[in-house]
């Protein structure tokens, strides 16, 4: 087997691993079975020993979770009762009408995801005491809800600071340039933020099954980096891919380098650049890389990260659907730029719509017909609600065909899932 394949198998083998030690209570038992298998191939069936790399991977991958929550830099919350914590806000709060989420930092660097119960206008960089408790979602998944939000400073300063000052005016040049419902669903598509979402929204989206187009993943970055590429279309080819990139590093400063979007933009990267250089580069390593070094800075993502799953499903569409379909319908014609962002956004969504049902928990039979019919507008109305948002900041008038442009895109979405989730 080549190098590239045995590292690729395993990648494939630890993130198997760390699955097994989510889905089951006793993972020590499956770890010490997977061991001693990977040690009698290892030792006894010396023509075998692939076999053993292979389940000693996977060996790994299921005390590798053990060891995160041992030495993670995330506040594992007590099971029961009430507890005090004080910490700064280091990620966008998202309200979602009389509760806030957000990251916060403790004082002894540990991090925690939570939602709070504010009626502050809460930033980055608040200073916040909080009494809390564990709780369950719906879902079943474990989460920390707080309350008594008291903010006992500020410590907003630098760069990062700066950045999620813009992202707020621009989510208020939103509210001022367009409709209610579109400036809700522009900050949805483009930063990933559903908290302006009504509850029959979300139902009709989910209904829909087109709840993806506003999980940050692979698949927005990518249509991110599509859109700088024609903005530099001046530039030399070679050299579009790099602008685009760089296009891609402001847009995560912008939204926020949270883990999510930072995964999303590694997998959008890694699917322009391979597109780029075409069979000069296999993919499979670059992908695996991607994914190991993923779970490895949180094991549990494969199995409560729905975006995780979708920027890979939304990579495998881009590269290699995406040129089939091409040479299927196109042959060797040249389809232009725009024909070409259409038609790897098609091949996206044609690829996390298996997955989708599994993910959102509705699956729908028809559903293929609304995505069909929006897919084509979301990169269009991302471009035109993103380009509205910084000219809003010189002048409305000068943004003002640009968010014509976007408001007519995103009332054309809304009205579509709104339609189908009546009468689908």
């Amino acid at each position: 087997m080549a190098k590239g394949n045995v590292f690729v198998w395993s990648a494939i083998c630890f993130c198997t691993g760390t699955i097994i030690a989510s889905v089951i209570d006793h993972p020590g038992a499956v770890f010490a079975g997977l061991l001693i298998l990977s040690l009698f191939f290892a030792i006894f069936m010396r023509a075998s020993r692939i076999v053993a790399l292979f389940l000693f991977a996977c060996a790994l991958g299921c005390l590798y979770p053990f060891l995160y929550k041992s030495f993670s830099s995330s506040f594992i919350p007590p099971d029961s009762g009430n507890f005090h914590i004080e910490g700064k806000i280091i990620s966008y709060p998202s309200d979602y009408g009389g509760l806030v989420k957000f990251n916060l930092k403790l004082a002894d660097g540990k991090k925690l995801n939570l939602t709070a119960e504010s009626y502050e206008d809460l930033k980055y960089g608040n200073i916040l005491a909080l009494d809390c408790k564990k709780d369950l979602l719906a879902s079943g998944k474990p989460s920390v809800f707080c309350k008594n939000t008291e903010i006992i400073g500020d410590e907003c300063k630098g760069f990062m600071c700066s950045l999620f000052s813009i992202r707020k005016r621009m989510s208020e040049n939103f509210k001022r340039i367009l409709s209610p419902n579109s400036s809700a669903l522009a900050d949805g598509i483009i930063f990933g933020d559903k908290s302006g979402f009504t509850p029959e929204f979300k139902d009709d989206l989910s209904a829909t099954g087109t709840t993806h187009i506003v999980a940050l993943s692979g698949f927005n970055i990518t249509i991110v980096a599509s859109f700088f590429a024609i903005i530099f279309f001046l530039l030399p080819v070679k050299w579009r891919p790099f602008a685009a990139t760089l296009g891609i590093i402001i847009f995560v400063l912008l939204v926020g380098p949270s883990a999510s979007v930072v995964r999303a933009a590694i997998m959008g990267l890694i699917a322009m650049l391979t597109k780029n250089m075409g069979r000069l580069v296999s993919v499979k390593g670059p992908m695996a890389l991607a994914a190991l070094l993923m779970v490895v800075s949180d094991p549990f993502i494969i199995m409560e990260d729905a975006g995780f799953i979708l920027s890979f499903a939304a990579f495998f569409g881009i590269v290699f659907i995406a040129p089939r379909l091409k040479k299927l319908f196109f042959r060797e014609r040249e389809i232009g730029f725009m024909g070409s962002v259409i038609t790897e956004c098609f091949s996206a969504e044609l690829a996390v719509s298996p997955v989708i049902p599994i993910l959102f928990g509705r699956f729908n039979w028809l559903s293929f017909i609304p995505n069909a019919m929006i897919i084509w507008s979301v990169p269009l109305a991302m471009f035109f609600s993103f380009v509205s948002g910084i000219l809003s900041f010189i002048s409305n008038y000068l943004a003002f065909p640009f968010s014509i442009l976007a408001e007519s895109l995103l009332s054309y979405e809304i009205g579509i899932i709104n339609f189908f989730a009546r009468y689908l």
